[in-house]
């Protein structure tokens, strides 16, 4: 039982690890499949055990890193290469 924290002997319950799930822990939590798991202007991924928010494109992590936000765009004009 690889991802299984604890496991009572007396009636073979097992408390698994986050991210996983069923009788004996060995059932990946599809953390994707609830919209609520990111925040907008992301997508989610799915990992074994886990899952990670990627921001979109044109869009950048906040710094608190809860959020992804619309990147400024600059527009510089008359530049010169030296």
């Amino acid at each position: 039982m690889a991802h299984t924290s604890e496991c009572k002997t007396n009636n073979g319950s097992c408390i698994c690890e986050p991210g996983w799930t069923g009788k004996t822990c060995n059932e990946d939590v599809k953390e994707c499949n609830n919209e609520a798991t990111c925040s907008s202007n992301s997508t989610c991924i799915e990992a074994n055990g886990s899952f990670e928010c990627i921001c979109n494109r044109g869009f950048k992590r906040s710094l608190l890193g809860s959020k992804c936000l619309g990147m400024m765009r600059f527009h510089i004009s008359n530049c010169v290469h030296l």
